[in-house]
């Protein structure tokens, strides 16, 4: 098993509404850098349009890019993302999904992201992540006009449709249904297995307090039954799926389980997330103070000194990506 860090590198506290945001949280990032090296581990920065124009950024990804220590992908927030062409009355309040953008303003706001990443950081990114989990089949088939191999936009056992982007437009994502495990996606539908040469590799969001083979019957209750009511009782009760994140209430025990879930589904890799803003005080809503950000790095650590104690090795999402071979067999979970 694969473990790959992903880190939605965006400006300073993109949950405001309003307000020029800043690149602040740049200047964190070394910290998180060296703690992944010190376990093996290569994170995968998938840049917004901001950060991507942070010269400092710029300079100290370059080394690790170059490295191997390191890879930068994407990350489009098409409300901070030129070409600006306004889709609401108010873009930076109502945040508009990247997949409710219509197919020629997507595939420029992805060109103007994909250009200044080559340019700022030396190398054409390949790998992807929606905004606001907001990906479609309309986002893969640019993305692959555009040369990217891989996505990691998907969060199985988790729906999106409660987000708001455009008024009256389409809303979040639904992706309860789509596959735990890595799958070349479906152009058609992007929530399962297909022939297209863009690869999928979802986060990793896991049921970890029942039984391992109550993992079928549980997405079995998820495609048949008002999924948002039994969702919310599971949450409530502390049996919803957990993701490999470090949310503030997320201990590092947690985490290891989720972790530990993933080894017995035979999962071949296992994909962390967090954003960079979480990595200075006061740059997200989850870490607002010092003892905040000490806190987040004392359950990295936990977890990285597991993964690294049981032998698992580390992957960047390009790096995964060409390991990956179409003729593997994929196991249905």
């Amino acid at each position: 098993m694969k473990f790959i860090i992903t880190v939605d590198t965006e400006e300073d506290n993109q949950w405001a509404k309003d307000g020029e945001k800043g690149t602040e949280n740049a200047s964190y990032i070394p910290r998180f850098q060296e703690l992944a090296e010190a376990y093996d581990l290569k994170p995968t920065y998938l840049v917004t349009w901001g950060m991507a124009k942070n010269e400092g950024l710029q300079d100290f990804l370059k080394h690790h890019i170059k490295e191997g220590n390191a890879e930068v992908g994407s990350h489009l927030h098409p409300w901070d993302n030129p070409p600006y062409v306004p889709l609401t009355p108010d873009d930076q309040k109502h945040h508009p999904l990247p997949h409710e953008l219509p197919e020629d303003l997507f595939r420029k706001k992805m060109g103007v992201l994909t250009d200044s990443i080559k340019h700022g950081f030396g190398a054409a990114p390949v790998s992807y992540r929606a905004g606001r989990w907001g990906f479609n089949e309309m986002s893969a088939r640019v993305l692959i006009e555009l040369g990217y191999i891989v996505d990691s936009s998907v969060t199985p056992n988790i729906t999106w449709s409660h987000l708001t982007g455009i008024p009256g437009g389409e809303g979040g994502k639904n992706y309860l249904h789509a596959p735990l495990q890595p799958y070349w996606l479906d152009i058609a539908d992007v929530t399962r297995p297909g022939s297209s040469n863009l690869l999928e590799v979802p986060v990793t969001i896991l049921f970890t307090r029942f039984p391992m083979r109550n993992l079928r019957f549980m997405r079995h209750v998820f495609r048949n039954h008002r999924t948002d009511l039994i969702g919310r009782a599971l949450d409530r009760f502390g049996f919803g799926p957990t993701w490999l994140r470090p949310y503030p209430q997320t201990t590092g025990d947690k985490l290891i389980r989720v972790y530990q879930t993933a080894k017995s589904l035979d999962l071949p890799a296992v994909v962390m997330m967090l954003h960079s803003s979480e990595l200075m005080p006061g740059g997200s809503p989850y870490n607002p103070d010092e003892r905040s950000v000490e806190r987040l790095y004392k359950k990295l650590e936990t977890l990285f000194s597991y993964v690294s104690n049981d032998g698992t090795t580390a992957n960047t999402l390009k790096e995964f990506a060409g390991e990956w071979g179409k003729a593997r067999p994929l196991k249905e979970f």
